[in-house]
Formats: structure tokens, sequence, C-alpha cells
């Protein structure tokens, strides 16, 4: 069993510190992962899905929720600069991308968001 997938037997125990929020408990993270997992399932098993991360817990949750769903999480920094990431799209053409509110890799159709990140369809499908 791998950690992302066991992390409800910690329960209550402190996972991370937010600066913002406080204490988030594996429980909690767990349940905000696979409400982001469930909806990157959509796109199959092994969709390919880029995760643009800050240092955030939106980022983090991200993360572990496609890693729940059994989606291919591509990490990528939040400020990758725009024509190197249209190339990087256009190369792996991912099925999601879990980002920041408001940047530019979200041209597709909304499907969900938590904090201040969106998970958006790119119109690759899982191809």
């Amino acid at each position: 069993m791998n950690f992302h997938d066991d992390q409800q037997k910690y329960g209550d125990a402190i996972a991370v510190i937010d600066q913002e929020r406080g204490p988030v408990s594996y429980a909690r993270l767990a349940q905000q992962a696979d409400a982001l997992g469930a909806h990157a399932a959509s796109g199959g098993a092994k969709s390919l899905v880029f995760c643009l991360c800050d240092n955030n817990l939106e980022s983090l949750t991200g993360y572990l929720g496609l890693l729940r769903a059994r989606a291919v999480p591509l990490l990528l920094n939040a400020g990758i600069h725009s024509d190197l990431y249209e190339k990087l799209l256009a190369a792996y053409r991912p099925a999601f991308a879990w980002h920041p509110r408001g940047h530019a890799a979200g041209r597709g159709r909304e499907v969900f968001a938590a904090g201040d990140y969106v998970l958006t369809e790119t119109g690759f499908g899982t191809s």
C-alpha cells in the first residue's frame, strides 16, 4: 500500500500546517484530495494531469488527489513561462490541468474548484 492510499489510518493526526488555515489532519487532507480525484478520474485511469504547483495546501491536495485517483500528475511550477507551458501542452496533451485560478492554463471548462485552485479540461481527453 502506498502512503497516498493509506492516509485515513492517521485520522486526526496533523498532516501539514498551512500558514493561512493552520493544522490540517490526514483525514481532512484525504477528504479534500478525494474530492478532486473524483473529478480527475472521469478522464480514465492513468490520465495525465498537469499540476501547476505553488507552496500551498491546494498544490499538495491536488497532487495527492491525483495519485489517489490513479491519474498521472506532471508537476510544473505555477510560475512557468507561458511559451514553455504551451510547448508542454502540445507535446504531452494532458486530460486536465490543476492550477491557480486565473492562470493562463485555465482555458478549458472548469470541472472542480478548491480554494484558489481549479481543475480544468484541456480538450485533449485521455489520448
